[in-house]
């Protein structure tokens, strides 16, 4: 059986968030340093803030500019059924869809940056909580999503 996709969609959702992998984050012009790597993604701490992407369906027109999306930081609460689970931190200035506090469902991959995480080094600065290091700690990510959405 099939589960249902979690994660948002241009219809009926009005927008989607972008999907970055590691390796080729250069060919996405927006990003001005490299995601986090896969381990950092994938081993991601409750009440964390990770910064999203999200495309809007209907742009929106402000003093002659077009915005298709925004960068918005989620707080991570959790996993769900095939994603993980967070909550938005902040008002978006593009679109009416969401509001702070809204849930929003994504995939370690759409986190483009981690509060805290220094590209420069690979390490997470300021922050308590760290990322496992290679294969200690870290969750199966398949039974890591088993609840719902």
């Amino acid at each position: 059986m099939d589960r249902p996709y979690p994660y948002a969609r241009p219809e009926p959702d009005g927008y989607h968030l972008e999907l970055v992998e590691f390796d080729k984050w250069v060919e996405h012009s927006h990003l001005r340093h490299p995601v986090p790597a896969d381990e950092h993604r994938f081993g991601i701490k409750k009440g964390e803030l990770v910064k999203l992407i999200f495309y809007y369906e209907k742009p929106n027109l402000l003093n002659d500019q077009v915005y298709r999306a925004e960068h918005m930081w989620v707080e991570y609460l959790g996993n769900g059924k095939g994603c993980m689970m967070g909550r938005l931190d902040s008002d978006p200035e593009h679109t009416t869809l969401l509001q702070a506090d809204d849930l929003v469902a994504f995939h370690p991959k759409h986190i483009v940056q981690i509060w805290g995480y220094d590209p420069d080094e690979g390490v997470k600065r300021g922050t308590t909580a760290l990322p496992p290091k290679s294969g200690e700690n870290k969750p199966d990510q398949d039974d890591a999503y088993q609840r719902p959405c």
